[in-house]
């Protein structure tokens, strides 16, 4: 292959892992095979992209008085109510724009799978075989395939930390300051992103002193377009998972009882210190990944608080994809890493894996429970079962630590340098 057909060469495997994501939803849509891949059903009838129907006709049965309105948030049917819908400013735009539940939900929900597909190519874009399957396989977990057949609006979300990551990773002036404006978009949509919003300029390669100024702006705009006060009643009212389709700091306590909760956070702690001990001498140069380290960066700023102050249903696993396009990178032949960042990038790859696709295997025991079988084979299927979902929990807290890591590593180099 010529010099002159490289640039063409080096989008082909994004291409292609494109085409593969949306081939694969296009087919498991058609069939309404998420269910094989452990993702439960919404209803008897399997209906897709459930979320996208709920959040339109949320904001359609606030305007028509269906809702409980406390101050510019409106809760479907009321605050107290578990599931319940939120709706609130510029949600409220889509019964502004004539957007109709019935009509308008696949098409947005298509949208969306575009965008957040389109996003997960180009931010991975790997560059052979290997890396293209890694990125499909991941895309067909089933925390992230979750928020595909609900249509959830987190996939937006995601393909605008992606934006916003390759914004601020340009020294312009210009790019910095539309990278925070994304953010900003992004917290008045669902308020995750608020604290990379805020330090959007310890991310930004544009000069700090502008920066700073227009970080602040960014989530004060965010901030008055969604309401102060109202800030509090979503605090308050915010969706909780409390199945174990959840993953969340609170959630062993919660659920699994004190001594599971410490054990996490300790295993966490001590694994993480040891990786650092064991790394204090190497030094990788992430500064040959700009729009990748900028990524990672606010992926991490949005999904690791969310972590820690909420139990998240799984679909918001599709936050922490992002933050796997460095690993993906440090593991490519010639990477500018040592052999112990090399094995830290492939631990965090294996930890999200365990974190996002353990339903998948948790959904066939649960089916030989089911099925009538031997005594011995149904207990031996539950112990399996509670056993996947403890390592899925564990592994999500030492996931945290290592990324927690591999973040602090990028500011010490970044204010070093």
């Amino acid at each position: 292959m010529t010099a002159s057909n490289q640039p063409y060469r080096r989008w082909l495997w994004p291409a292609g892992l494109l085409a593969a994501c949306l081939l694969l939803t296009l087919a498991l849509w058609l069939s309404r095979a998420w269910i094989w891949l452990g993702v439960p059903p919404i209803n008897a009838e399997r209906t897709p992209f459930s979320d996208t129907i709920a959040q339109l006709a949320s904001a359609i049965n606030c305007a028509h008085g269906f809702g409980q309105w406390h101050g510019r948030v409106c809760f479907v049917p009321d605050i107290d109510t578990v599931p319940r819908m939120q709706a609130y400013e510029p949600w409220l735009s889509f019964e502004r724009w004539g957007l109709d539940t019935i009509d308008s939900a696949t098409p947005i929900a298509v949208l969306l799978l575009l965008v957040f597909c389109a996003a997960l190519a180009l931010t991975l874009r790997p560059i052979n075989l290997r890396e293209s399957l890694l990125g499909l396989a991941l895309f067909a977990t089933s925390g992230v395939q979750l928020a595909v057949e609900r249509g959830n609006f987190d996939l937006l979300l995601m393909a605008m930390i992606c934006l916003a990551g390759a914004a601020l990773a340009r020294p312009a002036r210009w790019s910095g300051i539309a990278g925070a404006a994304v953010l900003s978009l992004a917290t008045m949509l669902k308020l995750y992103t608020g604290a990379a919003t805020a330090l959007a300029w310890t991310v930004a390669r544009a000069p700090w002193r502008l920066m700073l100024p227009v970080s602040l702006l960014a989530i004060a705009l965010a901030v008055v377009v969604v309401g102060p006060s109202e800030l509090l009643v979503l605090r308050q009212g915010a969706p909780e998972g409390a199945t174990r389709f959840s993953t969340g700091a609170r959630w062993l306590y919660l659920h699994r009882g004190a001594t599971a909760a410490i054990s996490a956070v300790i295993v966490a702690l001590v694994a993480t210190s040891l990786a650092a001990f064991w790394l204090r001498r190497q030094r990788p140069d992430f500064g040959r990944w700009p729009q990748r380290a900028a990524v990672f960066q606010i992926a991490f700023l949005t999904a690791v608080p969310l972590f820690l102050l909420k139990d998240s249903y799984d679909y918001r696993l599709v936050l922490w994809l992002p933050c796997l396009a460095l690993p993906m990178a440090m593991l490519r032949a010639g990477a500018p890493v040592s052999v112990g960042w090399r094995r830290l990038a492939a631990a965090v790859i294996v930890l999200f894996f365990l974190v996002a696709a353990v339903e998948l295997p948790c959904y066939w025991l649960d089916r030989l429970q089911g099925s009538g079988s031997a005594v011995w084979s149904h207990w031996l299927a539950g112990q399996l079962s509670a056993g996947l979902v403890y390592a899925k929990q564990f592994s999500s807290w030492l996931l945290a630590g290592l990324l927690s890591l591999v973040f602090c590593h990028l500011q010490w180099q970044r204010w070093r340098g």
